[in-house]
């Protein structure tokens, strides 16, 4: 069987070839660790509201339409993934930043902005270099100057504008 997940408007997100609809629930599940359960998924033919089983092993094809939140959750762990990978050893965050991964998680817009602060909170002593991109996405820079270089005080620093913005619990 194939299935394809899209988003509302059929844009694609994954295809699977699979025996059974576990596989794609148990990627729906995986995709976002350390996220809160988000609204219902919907899923299935007409798009139901609750995420049962079903046998469908009968069907050659069958097609999933996600809400955009699990959309963008499984864009940007996609794309944070890709990211991590690209940059390797890359010295400077100016260089990391150019990555294309990392020009389309700020592309994403304020979209992307609990997903990063996420990140930041889970990473904590040791952060990823997430500062340009949340300037860039808020055009603002909580980060006092004698702070500035020092990754673990800037990432505090963000999680706080972020608690204060309402990004971070």
């Amino acid at each position: 069987m194939t299935v394809r997940v899209t988003t509302n408007d059929r844009t694609p997100i994954a295809t699977f070839a699979t025996a059974t609809t576990t596989t794609l629930l148990l990627y729906t599940v995986l995709a976002a660790p350390g996220q809160r359960q988000g609204p219902p998924v919907h899923w299935g033919l007409g798009g139901h509201e609750s995420m049962q089983l079903m046998n469908i092993v009968s069907q050659p094809s069958i097609d999933y339409i996600f809400d955009e939140n699990v959309t963008n959750t499984v864009k940007f762990h996609r794309l944070a993934d890709e990211w991590k990978r690209e940059r390797g050893a890359l010295s400077t965050a100016a260089a990391m930043a150019a990555l294309p991964s990392y020009r389309r998680i700020m592309g994403m817009g304020k979209e992307a902005l609990p997903f990063i602060f996420s990140e930041l909170k889970a990473e904590g002593d040791s952060p990823s270099h997430w500062f340009l991109a949340l300037t860039a996405i808020t055009d603002e820079n909580p980060v006092p100057a004698e702070s500035r270089g020092k990754l673990s005080e800037m990432a505090k620093a963000w999680l706080a504008w972020g608690k204060k913005a309402g990004y971070v619990e």
